[in-house]
């Protein structure tokens, strides 16, 4: 293969990639907005997966296994608005605030207990990072701690 040749494809790859990272479909910001989780009125608790701009596979798989553990587990709660589910970027700009309230340095499922619309406290469930390929460990694990997480709580 000449020279030339390989310049040529190695070009066209660098053009393609720049043109995926551009204009690949980005995720929603947030299914859960700012506000919502800042203006609860009384004691509610929240199940957030914050992320950043690129997503991995085993991230957007953490994700879907929390969402999915969270809907199974706590249907009741979720209707009635006694706990929310969402998932966030942190990386914006209007969502950046959170990197430094919940100490986040990576993609990570957050439990919060908030009251009258102040954090009263909250953990990271940094195991989902272990257990993201057994689903049942991750189901136990998420549904587990979430349930002791709110029967602790005020």
């Amino acid at each position: 293969m000449s020279f030339r040749r390989i310049l040529q494809i190695v070009l066209l790859a660098i053009v393609a990639s720049t043109l995926v990272v551009v204009f690949w479909p980005r995720q929603p910001h947030s299914s859960i907005p700012s506000s919502q989780l800042s203006d609860q009125p009384g004691v509610s608790y929240a199940a957030v997966y914050f992320h950043g701009n690129i997503r991995c596979e085993t991230c957007r798989s953490i994700e879907a296994q929390a969402k999915d553990a969270i809907r199974r587990g706590f249907d009741n709660e979720l209707a009635t608005g006694r706990l929310q589910w969402g998932a966030v970027n942190f990386e914006l700009p209007e969502n950046e605030h959170f990197q430094k309230e919940f100490e986040l340095t990576h993609s990570t499922l957050v439990l919060i207990e908030r009251d009258g619309g102040q954090t009263k406290r909250f953990v990271a469930l940094d195991r989902v990072w272990e257990l993201v390929q057994d689903k049942s460990e991750f189901q136990n694990y998420v549904q587990n701690e979430l349930a002791d997480w709110m029967r602790s709580g005020s």
